[in-house]
């Protein structure tokens, strides 16, 4: 069932990648959909909720989280985040453990980073606030953007939804270009398909500089 929703985000996201016409919906998500997609009850050229009914609360294992660490005992503050995760649904598999410099290379010490699937009951912005709260019991603090971090705990996707609110961007906006976080994805998801561009994980970081990144 998986496969063939993740082949129909797919051929969907490549053939609607390049449309403007989005607009917010009630339930805080938008989809781009060309106009054949949409209900009769739907005006031309807007939008509607396409994720299916059964994985706007359990996307299953297409659920990516993406963790990492450049400050204290960074391999041990991995292990809490894990611990973390299993508290807000299954954690159905991690990737290796990958060490790779900051994009600003030579500021900021190493980081470790790595990529856990998870399975969770809960919706996108419940999931996205348990992971913040995880963040703050752990000790992070933002304090600007970029800072060294104790941890970083990211929402890469939910299943192949597309949500775009104030608070609220998956998939993760900048994941398509960061080979730290598509490296781990890769070893677990490799066919997984980024909902937006419509193209694998693994096409993403063959495009990628990986350049830094590397498996320990």
């Amino acid at each position: 069932m998986h496969a063939v929703r993740l082949q129909q985000a797919c051929d969907l996201a490549a053939e609607i990648k390049e449309r403007p016409d989005v607009q917010v919906l009630p339930n805080d998500v938008n989809v781009k959909v060309p106009p054949r997609h949409q209900p009769e009850d739907v005006a031309p050229n807007h939008v509607h909720f396409i994720v299916p009914a059964q994985n706007r609360h359990q996307a299953g294992s297409q659920n990516a989280v993406g963790l990492g660490s450049n400050l204290g005992d960074r391999a041990r503050q991995l292990e809490r985040a894990r611990l973390e995760l299993e508290k807000l649904g299954a954690v159905a598999r991690c990737s290796s453990v990958y060490e790779t410099t900051h994009w600003q290379v030579g500021t900021q010490p190493l980081y470790l980073n790595q990529v856990c699937q998870l399975e969770t009951d809960l919706a996108a912005p419940a999931l996205m606030k348990k992971l913040l709260q995880a963040e703050r019991k752990l000790g992070r603090k933002r304090l600007y953007r970029g800072e060294p971090r104790l941890i970083d705990i990211d929402m890469l996707l939910y299943g192949d939804a597309v949500i775009e609110t104030a608070s609220l961007h998956v998939p993760h906006p900048r994941m398509a270009g960061r080979a730290f976080v598509l490296a781990p994805l890769a070893e677990i998801a490799p066919g997984l398909c980024h909902p937006v561009l419509g193209k694998t994980v693994e096409e993403l970081l063959k495009a990628a500089d990986a350049t830094g990144v590397r498996r320990v």
